[in-house]
Protein backbone atom coordinates (compact mmCIF):
# COMPACT_ATOMS: atom_id res chain seq x y z
CA UNK A 1 0.00 0.00 0.00
CA UNK A 2 1.65 3.52 -1.18
CA UNK A 3 2.61 5.45 1.53
CA UNK A 4 3.85 8.68 -0.33
CA UNK A 5 5.50 8.36 -3.87
CA UNK A 6 8.79 6.62 -2.30
CA UNK A 7 8.02 4.48 0.57
CA UNK A 8 4.80 1.71 0.75
CA UNK A 9 3.88 -0.39 3.42
CA UNK A 10 3.59 -4.26 2.93
CA UNK A 11 2.28 -7.35 4.94
CA UNK A 12 2.49 -11.20 4.97
CA UNK A 13 1.10 -14.08 6.03
CA UNK A 14 2.05 -17.20 6.74
CA UNK A 15 0.76 -20.32 8.91
CA UNK A 16 2.60 -21.84 11.31
CA UNK A 17 1.61 -25.32 12.66
CA UNK A 18 4.59 -25.49 14.98
CA UNK A 19 5.23 -22.46 17.42
CA UNK A 20 8.80 -23.65 18.37
CA UNK A 21 10.16 -23.30 15.25
CA UNK A 22 9.27 -19.55 15.26
CA UNK A 23 12.21 -17.07 14.75
CA UNK A 24 12.08 -14.20 17.61
CA UNK A 25 15.27 -12.38 16.91
CA UNK A 26 14.57 -9.28 14.94
CA UNK A 27 17.83 -9.97 12.82
CA UNK A 28 16.70 -13.39 11.32
CA UNK A 29 12.79 -12.22 10.27
CA UNK A 30 13.89 -11.23 6.86
CA UNK A 31 15.62 -14.34 5.98
CA UNK A 32 12.13 -16.28 7.71
CA UNK A 33 10.15 -14.23 5.25
CA UNK A 34 12.83 -14.70 2.30
CA UNK A 35 11.74 -18.62 3.36
CA UNK A 36 8.08 -18.67 3.46
CA UNK A 37 7.65 -16.83 -0.08
CA UNK A 38 10.56 -18.49 -1.95
CA UNK A 39 8.50 -19.96 -4.27
CA UNK A 40 6.27 -16.77 -5.02
CA UNK A 41 6.86 -14.71 -7.69
CA UNK A 42 10.47 -12.69 -8.29
CA UNK A 43 8.97 -9.15 -7.32
CA UNK A 44 7.63 -10.32 -3.61
CA UNK A 45 11.88 -11.78 -2.83
CA UNK A 46 13.11 -8.22 -4.20
CA UNK A 47 10.72 -6.39 -2.17
CA UNK A 48 11.33 -8.77 0.76
CA UNK A 49 15.31 -7.99 -0.23
CA UNK A 50 14.77 -4.90 -0.56
CA UNK A 51 13.18 -3.80 3.00
CA UNK A 52 15.51 -3.13 5.78
CA UNK A 53 15.48 -5.17 8.35
CA UNK A 54 15.06 -2.88 10.85
CA UNK A 55 11.40 -2.14 8.83
CA UNK A 56 10.25 -6.12 9.72
CA UNK A 57 8.46 -6.21 12.08
CA UNK A 58 6.62 -9.36 12.87
CA UNK A 59 2.99 -10.17 14.99
CA UNK A 60 1.72 -12.93 16.37
CA UNK A 61 -2.05 -13.71 14.90
CA UNK A 62 -4.41 -16.19 16.64
CA UNK A 63 -7.18 -17.98 15.25
CA UNK A 64 -10.09 -19.16 16.76
CA UNK A 65 -13.36 -20.77 15.83
CA UNK A 66 -16.62 -18.24 15.50
CA UNK A 67 -18.98 -17.38 18.40
CA UNK A 68 -22.43 -18.15 17.51
CA UNK A 69 -23.67 -15.49 19.94
CA UNK A 70 -22.49 -11.76 19.56
CA UNK A 71 -25.00 -10.45 21.87
CA UNK A 72 -26.18 -11.29 25.56
CA UNK A 73 -28.29 -8.66 27.23
CA UNK A 74 -26.76 -4.99 27.16
CA UNK A 75 -23.42 -6.05 25.61
CA UNK A 76 -22.70 -6.84 22.27
CA UNK A 77 -19.66 -7.40 19.94
CA UNK A 78 -19.03 -5.34 16.78
CA UNK A 79 -16.64 -4.92 14.21
CA UNK A 80 -13.54 -6.51 14.52
CA UNK A 81 -13.89 -7.88 17.73
CA UNK A 82 -17.11 -9.79 16.80
CA UNK A 83 -15.02 -11.53 13.65
CA UNK A 84 -11.70 -11.06 14.01
CA UNK A 85 -9.62 -10.07 10.75
CA UNK A 86 -6.02 -9.45 10.38
CA UNK A 87 -4.40 -6.59 11.49
CA UNK A 88 -3.43 -5.89 8.37
CA UNK A 89 -7.32 -5.77 7.43
CA UNK A 90 -7.90 -2.13 8.61
CA UNK A 91 -6.09 -0.63 6.40
CA UNK A 92 -7.95 -0.82 3.75
CA UNK A 93 -7.78 -4.54 2.41
CA UNK A 94 -11.55 -4.93 2.57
Amino acid sequence: MPINDKSAYWAGGAFVSDLRNIKTEPELFKQELANHFSDWPKPILTLINETPVTSINKIYVHDHDPISTWYKTNVVLLGDAAHAPLPTSGQGAC
